[in-house]
């Protein structure tokens, strides 16, 4: 990494500190999953509202703020669903 504090970051530098943040929740979020985050009685934590919804916009920052839709194109039911993703719905 650059020390000089005028110099922006490099892409590899970005990619770096993207792939650490993403790996700090999921470490995070295991964690609270595992039961290994405890409160002061020693009993095991819920997972925060603030740590979900920081979570949340971190993927919604980076443009995976929901799964990719898996569609059979070929299933006739498909045309009677309706398009999530149309502005008729947004």
């Amino acid at each position: 990494m650059t020390n000089d504090k005028n110099t922006a970051a490099t892409e590899a530098e970005l990619k770096e500190l993207h792939g650490r943040v993403a790996r700090s929740y999921l470490k995070l979020l295991d964690r609270y999953d595992n039961g290994e985050v405890l409160d002061m009685k020693g009993e095991v934590k819920a997972i925060p509202a603030s740590v979900l919804a920081s979570a949340a916009k971190f993927l919604k920052d980076n443009g995976t703020d929901r799964p990719e839709r898996d569609v059979d194109l070929d299933d006739p039911l498909n045309d009677e669903l309706p398009n999530l993703d149309d502005e008729l719905y947004a």
